[in-house]
């Protein structure tokens, strides 16, 4: 058993494919997380995860000045929770 595993995909494919292997990991891992954006976090929004972060949201909120706020900079800030 895995005490805890953050997910993290930009793109689509690898985000459909974890759809596929989340009953597995769900099984085996104490928290499980999912950072994501738009179209790669609409399709893990229904899957039963401990936490899930939208990195456009906590990167314009933590950027609040940025235009073009950084998603990577979110996921570190988010790693480093």
């Amino acid at each position: 058993m895995y005490s805890s595993l953050l997910l993290s995909f930009i793109v689509t494919g690898p985000s459909a494919a974890m759809c596929a292997i989340f009953p597995h990991l769900r099984r085996r891992v104490t928290h499980l997380a999912y950072a994501g954006v738009g179209h790669t976090l609409d399709i893990q929004r229904p899957l039963n995860y401990d936490a899930v972060y939208d990195l456009h949201a906590l990167a314009a909120k933590a950027q609040p000045s940025n235009p073009k706020p950084d998603p990577y900079e979110a996921l570190r800030d988010v790693c480093k929770e």
